[in-house]
């Protein structure tokens, strides 16, 4: 198997395209001293306090049930947390919205709201992707005095 085509990116992430066509983005921002080894099978794993994330938004996570970031989340929450761009490639059922919407969250909860003036708006091309992101913002953010609306 051929290895992927990497070039530096914006920040600190680089740019990779698969011989099988397929582009990824490989951040760079994730410590190694994060990383936990799972000893049946040594596939590095994190945890969603490792990346990044603030304790109210931990709690809910951890209320939602979730204990360990998908791939897809591990490797772009942190490089979204830092202000980069990502693109995200997965199968269905992988974390992808999640792994937006937890990094914006917690940078809406870090910055100031002024005179309740909108500070994010997130276009999806489907109503029922539109209803999965509303979802996962009032679960993730339900700790934390965000207002969120639908249209």
């Amino acid at each position: 198997m051929a290895a992927p085509i990497c070039s530096s990116g914006h920040g600190s992430a680089r740019a990779c395209r698969h011989p099988d066509g397929f582009p990824s983005v490989i951040p760079e921002t994730i410590p190694k001293a994060h990383h936990l080894t799972d000893k049946q099978d040594d596939t590095p794993k994190t945890t969603f306090a490792a990346l990044g994330l603030g304790p109210k938004l931990l709690q809910a996570i951890d209320e939602a049930g979730y204990d360990t970031p998908t791939p897809i989340q591990a490797e772009a929450i942190p490089h979204v947390l830092l202000g980069g761009d990502v693109t995200g490639i997965a199968q269905t059922g992988t974390g992808k919205t999640a792994a937006f919407v937890l990094p914006m969250i917690h940078r809406l909860e870090q910055g100031r709201a002024r005179a309740r003036m909108p500070r994010t708006l997130i276009l999806a091309p489907t109503r029922e992707l539109a209803a999965q992101v509303a979802e996962n913002f009032e679960k993730y953010g339900k700790n934390l005095k965000l207002e969120m609306a639908l249209l």
